[in-house]
């Protein structure tokens, strides 16, 4: 699910353009690296499974801010758009995985 929608789709179109080294959002809990190798893939994918396993409600908080709540870049994914809900499927799976 994260390679093939989650990498591409959302962080590589949308996130890396604040959240990465040297942008606007780079003091963020989430910075993510630009590229398409399978380390980059992984050290992103570490971000979101670390931010949910560190904060209680770290998968809501994630949630709230791409829809636009608390995020100074806005609405990034519209609430029930399809890469909106492929996060929180994502962001699910990963929370589940930590129980």
């Amino acid at each position: 699910l994260y390679s093939e929608t989650i990498s591409s789709q959302i962080v590589m179109r949308r996130c890396v353009a604040c959240h990465v080294q040297g942008g606007i959002s780079q003091m963020s809990r989430l910075v993510f690296r630009r590229g398409t190798g399978s380390s980059v893939q992984s050290d992103n994918m570490a971000q979101f499974t670390d931010f949910v396993s560190t904060n209680s409600a770290g998968d809501q908080l994630i949630l709230s801010r791409v829809s636009g709540i608390g995020h100074g870049g806005g609405t990034v994914l519209p609430t029930g758009s399809a890469d909106y809900n492929a996060l929180a499927e994502f962001l699910a799976l990963v929370k589940s995985s930590q129980n």
